[in-house]
Formats: structure tokens, C-alpha cells, sequence
């Protein structure tokens, strides 16, 4: 069963961070997590007969799209400002920065991202915060990355806006993808939780 990570949280009173890319056991394979560290939420919590509203749907989608987009041209200042206030004040911000421009010139220009699943979650039971919340899968292509997947996790706040608490991103750069057999990739690829459209 897949696990995500939700609302921000305090773990054992101190905020832990996830700013840098890490690097697994192949070089270039990498996971970056943005967020402050969570419980984990099985998906089998979600309430089967609550669906969210049409508007929340289109505001979500709307929010993932101007998020990549401002990344994406190098707009970290309005990127960085759908961050929920704890999440960006446990974040140094120059670092952050640094980390996308970092992974921008190794991945080249975007060629394409497409939404590969939204999850919804209302009321989660152990969730820090209460309210619904909405996960938004993704997967990118770049001029030098063929594999790269992750998340958006965003929370509805109570004036109605939803404000972004966590984000997840793996990528496997081309060279390294053109050693590795098919099997190889395919089990990379379900290790980082990557979904076909």
C-alpha cells in the first residue's frame, strides 16, 4: 500500500528538513525531497464516500501548473511563496534555490510534464493538522532526463486556499539510464513510485 507524507509536523521537538539531493547507490540517481518530516498516511484512510469539490479540482491543477511554471523560468521568489509558513521557515531559502538551479543544469530544458494521478485526502486520522488534503503525481521529461517522477502534497487551509507542504522529486539522468537494462529501470522506477498516465 502506498504511503504519503502530510501536514508539517513536529518529530521528537525539533523540525527536520529534507533540503538537498541525496544520492542513492548509482550516482546519478537521485531523490530530492522538499518538506518538513511527517506521519505517514495510508491511502486506505481515505473516506470512500467524500469526494472533492469540482472547484478544489480545478484550483489544484491550476496551483501544480503555476508551481512547475515558475520553477521552471526560474521564478523561485513566486515558486517558493506556495509554500505553507511552516514549511518556508524551515527551509533556507538560498539553498533551495541552489538546489533547483543545481538540478535545472543537469536535467536541460523541460520537454514535457504530465499529471499522472490526484489523491485526495479528507480528514486523514493521523494527520498534525485537520482538513483534506491533495497529493498531485507527476512525470517530467527533460532534454537529459527521461525518468524523473514525484509529488506535490497540498493542504486546503480554512479560508478556502491551498498552500504547499511537501514536494518529492527522483530522476535517473540519461546516461546513466542508457547502462542499465530494462528490468533495471523498471525496478528503479517502482522504487521511486514513478505512475504511467
Amino acid at each position: 500500500m502506498t504511503k504519503r507524507t502530510l501536514s508539517p509536523t513536529h518529530c521528537h521537538g525539533t523540525l527536520f528538513v529534507l533540503l538537498a539531493f541525496t544520492a542513492l547507490p548509482l550516482s546519478a540517481l537521485q531523490v530530492a525531497n522538499t518538506g518538513v518530516q511527517v506521519p505517514q498516511i495510508e491511502e486506505s484512510e481515505l473516506e470512500a464516500k467524500w469526494e472533492p469539490s469540482e472547484q478544489d479540482q480545478l484550483k489544484i491543477k491550476l496551483l501544480s501548473y503555476q508551481y512547475f511554471q515558475a520553477k521552471d523560468n526560474s521564478d523561485y521568489k513566486t515558486a517558493f511563496e506556495s509554500f505553507s509558513k511552516d514549511m518556508a521557515s524551515a527551509i533556507d531559502f538560498n539553498n533551495w534555490k541552489s538546489n533547483l538551479i543545481k538540478f535545472y543544469g543537469i536535467a536541460g530544458t523541460l520537454k514535457s510534464r504530465t499529471p499522472t494521478r490526484i489523491t485526495w485526502y479528507n480528514n486523514p486520522a493521523n494527520a498534525a493538522v485537520s482538513g483534506i488534503f491533495s497529493a498531485v503525481d507527476y512525470s517530467s521529461i527533460f532534454a537529459n532526463i527521461n525518468i524523473h517522477c514525484g509529488y506535490l502534497m497540498w493542504h486546503k487551509k480554512d479560508d478556502g486556499n491551498f498552500e504547499l507542504i511537501r514536494e518529492e522529486q527522483n530522476y535517473l539522468d540519461t546516461a546513466t539510464q542508457k547502462k542499465l537494462s530494462d528490468s533495471e529501470i523498471a525496478d528503479i522506477k517502482a522504487k521511486f513510485g514513478c505512475r504511467e498516465s
